[in-house]
């Protein structure tokens, strides 16, 4: 029995409900030459909430719905890496791997024929402020 009271008196209360109440002074409005019956605005209003109501349900639905379908990524880094795990995880995961490379380790100002280069044999010919000068000293080759 209790469920049946509780059932009605929540479908009255949504029945009824009416967001859009006017304050008690906009029910005067003498500007206009016809007036509207209460009883009309009333029911426009609650119209007017259901369809509210309505919409913003939907769009709760549809943010909800959405989120759910869209895929979450995951980025893993990972530090030391060699070609061995490189191949691995290239076989496992070829559609959504990415690669993310320090634009210093790929510059060609760091490769080993741009370091040989820099080894002068006559570097004490240049300005104490020409890079040419210390430029040996201050890279390494890289071991391949």
């Amino acid at each position: 029995m209790h469920v049946k009271i509780i059932y009605r008196w929540c479908y009255e209360k949504l029945r009824n409900y009416n967001v859009f109440i006017p304050e008690e002074n906009e029910y005067d409005n003498d500007d206009e030459v016809e007036a509207i019956d209460p009883l009309v605005i009333t029911k426009l209003q609650k119209y007017s909430t259901w369809l509210y109501i309505l919409l913003f349900l939907s769009s709760l639905y549809l943010l909800f719905f959405i989120t759910l379908i869209n895929p979450q990524s995951r980025r893993n880094v990972i530090s030391s890496i060699n070609p061995v795990r490189f191949e691995e995880l290239y076989q496992k995961y070829n559609k959504t791997l990415s690669l993310t490379y320090d634009p210093v380790c790929k510059s060609t100002f760091v490769s080993s024929e741009w370091i040989k280069a820099l080894y002068l044999e006559n570097a004490s010919r240049y300005g104490m402020l020409d890079f040419r000068t210390t430029a040996n000293s201050q890279l390494i080759i890289p071991i391949k």
